[in-house]
Parts: structure tokens; C-alpha cells; sequence
């Protein structure tokens, strides 16, 4: 069979490029798979931690549960009337903050405090904004790699979460865990420093594909590399919490 054609005016390396991890997808995905570390971690620690307590990690994902699907829809329309960061930024300061509070379990009112502060923040407001921020950013010829890319840094993170903090778990106990998935997540709200000429350009529909559109004037800052022919971006959300890991995994 006949490879498929190539977009007019693009290159082949660039169109790979582009089809594999587009680069207005790249900060979004990032953003997505540090905050949803934390979760991926709930989900193999809390039984653990409340082994003891009958049926309360039950209660504690039920409630989750229900607050996504309370906040998600409101939070949609309230992203596409107020902006993106407008919910990306507190969604990702809530959940940190009920992450940090989980590690309190097995009392029970931190820990239904908990549920819906991730619930609402997490799942419910910045997980929608970073999606719309990452369509946003890219060309309609990118939509499907966009999402692509976009739930493949969801997955890997849940997949993860419990491998990249279990030594801190064997360490320091539940409580350090989620401090330090917080932390990750806190540091996560410096991606979205958008400048005003970079965001009122994006909204007028710029992407990262336009070539007289830097990256700079895209409201987004981060160390950018090359390797092996790929761009790479590195935000300082990114750098802290490898500073983190590093950190937890010398103590």
C-alpha cells in the first residue's frame, strides 16, 4: 500500500513530527500527566492505607466520582466563557490541595474533603481546560494525534503514579506521598504564565504550526532541546517535580 500523502508545504520529517506528538499538545500532556500522578498513586495506596476501615476507599472513589461528574460539564462552559486558564489554574491548585488533605485518610471528613476537592479540580476543571488549552493549540489536521497524545500522557501517568512515588510510600509513609504528589502538582500551575500578546494571539487562532508565531509568543516558556532529530520542551513545572523525585528518592 502507498504511504499516505503529505500536507502540502510540510515536510516529511516535519509532518512525523507533527502526526506523532504535536507541539502545541506537548505543555498540556505534560501538565495532565504530572497531575495525575497523584491519582495513579491513590489508586494503588489508599486500600492499602485504609485497609483497616471497611469500605471507606469505596466512599472515598464514589465521591470522587460524583464530583467529576457534577463539576466537568459546568467547568466546559465556563472554560470556553472565561479562558482556559481561568479553570486550569485553580482545577490544578484544588487538586494539590486534596491531595495533600487524602494524606490525613483514615479520618473520614478529610477524607470526603478530599474526593471533591481532586474531583472538582482534577478531573472536573483542569482536566477539560488542559484538553480544550491543547486543541486550542494546534491545527485541525492535528485533532486526532492531539488526543492522542493527550489520553496516552493520562494513561501513563495512572500507570505510573504508583511506580515513580512507591519509594517515597516505602520510605515515608502515605502522608509524605501525597505531600510530595502536591508539590508536583503545585508546580504544575507555573506551565500556564501566559503572556497577554501570546494569549489574545492564540485565541485569534494562532498554533505553535504557524512559523511567524514563536513558541515565546505562545504564552508558554520552557527549556528546548533536540535529540535525535526530535524537539523536546522542558517547563518548570516539569523541572520541579523532577527536582522532586530526586530529592525523595536521596532521602
Amino acid at each position: 500500500s502507498r504511504p499516505p500523502a503529505e500536507p502540502d508545504g510540510v515536510s516529511r520529517e516535519s509532518f512525523a513530527r507533527s502526526v506523532v506528538v504535536p507541539r502545541g499538545a506537548g505543555l498540556p500532556a505534560l501538565a495532565l500527566y504530572v497531575s495525575s500522578l497523584a491519582y495513579g498513586a491513590l489508586v494503588a495506596f489508599l486500600p492499602l492505607q485504609l485497609a483497616a476501615t471497611q469500605g471507606r476507599a469505596g466512599v472515598f472513589f464514589t465521591v470522587y466520582a460524583a464530583a467529576v461528574l457534577v463539576a466537568r460539564p459546568l467547568a466546559g462552559r465556563w472554560s470556553d466563557r472565561l479562558g482556559r486558564r481561568t479553570l486550569i489554574l485553580p482545577g490544578l491548585g484544588l487538586g494539590a490541595a486534596g491531595t495533600a488533605l487524602v494524606g490525613l485518610a483514615p479520618a473520614l471528613v478529610p477524607l470526603l474533603a478530599a474526593a471533591v476537592l481532586i474531583g472538582v479540580g482534577i478531573g472536573g476543571a483542569s482536566y477539560p481546560g488542559l484538553m480544550a488549552l491543547a486543541v486550542d493549540r494546534t491545527s485541525p489536521r492535528q485533532r486526532a494525534a492531539t488526543m492522542g497524545a493527550y489520553f496516552t500522557a493520562y494513561d501513563l501517568a495512572i500507570a505510573s503514579g504508583a511506580a515513580l512515588l512507591g519509594p517515597v510510600y516505602a520510605a515515608h509513609g502515605f502522608a509524605a506521598t501525597n505531600l510530595v504528589a502536591a508539590m508536583a502538582s503545585t508546580q504544575e500551575t507555573l506551565f500556564a504564565d501566559f503572556d497577554p500578546a501570546g494569549y489574545a494571539a492564540m485565541m485569534a487562532g494562532a498554533t505553535l504550526d504557524d512559523p511567524e508565531v514563536s513558541v515565546a509568543d505562545q504564552g508558554l516558556s520552557a527549556v528546548r532541546f533536540d535529540a535525535f532529530g526530535w524537539e523536546f520542551s522542558l517547563d518548570a513545572s516539569g523541572m520541579g517535580f523532577l527536582a522532586l523525585l530526586l530529592v525523595a528518592a536521596i532521602g
